[in-house]
């Protein structure tokens, strides 16, 4: 058994019933408005639909109104012109609701309804996980500069001068330590300096992950020569207080 699964072609129309809701004005000024626009040739004549309404007495009771169809898209506008321009921006909205709705496909095959409205489905949760992702990278980049800001400026993965002398000095002085890991190249980047008295300083940090393979190179390199000096031939021979 087969099934049709063509999109169907439902016409586009609006009718002088929902331009009157759309800008807040009687039905019956609509209809006046429009039947103006045909006789002075501004618009061309739509065609007639009836509805039915209430009226005062508790009667039903047909009405007519007018159906503009996608080709008197433009007079639906000259019409909304006339009686409210401020209402335009509705209108616009109103017929690209009804555009969209239109080009929606209608599948009578419920199996591949169900496929369709699947792939719908994962479709809307892959641009879910689009926005998802971007938000999380849009929070850890604030969250890498708020670290930055707690770093005193010092960007991630390297450590400041003093930071780097605390934790990988092991005993030796500030003045040595800085010699070994320069002579040993460890790699550093300029940055800011954010003091606590308000001034910036320009500086340097070193690569965090470099210092200690630079420092334990440097003290097996080093000669002991007295109980509590050390020389250095990546100095120089220079001596310096330490001992191994």
């Amino acid at each position: 058994m087969e099934h049709c699964n063509t999109l169907s072609a439902l016409p586009i129309t609006m009718n002088s019933r929902e331009i009157a809701e759309l800008v807040e004005s009687r039905h019956i000024d609509v209809m006046r408005s429009i039947d103006r626009l045909v006789e002075r040739g501004v618009i061309r004549k739509t065609p007639l639909a009836f509805f039915e309404e209430i009226n005062n007495l508790g009667f039903s009771v047909k009405r007519e109104m007018y159906v503009f169809d996608h080709a008197h898209k433009r007079d639906s506008f000259i019409v909304v012109a006339q009686l409210s321009p401020e209402f335009t921006a509705r209108l616009v909205d109103r017929w690209q609701e009804l555009e969209a709705a239109a080009a929606k496909p209608t599948i009578t095959d419920p199996i591949i309804a169900a496929l369709v409205h699947g792939l719908m489905e994962i479709d809307g949760i892959k641009q879910q996980q689009v926005v998802i992702v971007r938000k999380t990278e849009q929070l850890e980049s604030r969250v890498e500069q708020v670290e930055l800001q707690h770093r005193n400026g010092v960007p991630q993965g390297y450590l400041s001068r003093s930071q780097a002398h605390v934790l990988h000095g092991i005993g030796l002085s500030a003045e040595v330590f800085h010699l070994a890991l320069h002579q040993l190249e460890v790699p550093t980047t300029p940055y800011i300096h954010h003091a606590e008295d308000g001034n910036d300083v320009a500086t340097f940090a070193y690569l965090e992950s470099d210092i200690a393979d630079a420092v334990r190179t440097f003290i097996d390199d080093a000669i002991q020569v007295t109980r509590c000096m050390c020389e250095s031939p990546l100095l120089n021979g220079r001596r310096f207080r330490y001992s191994k």
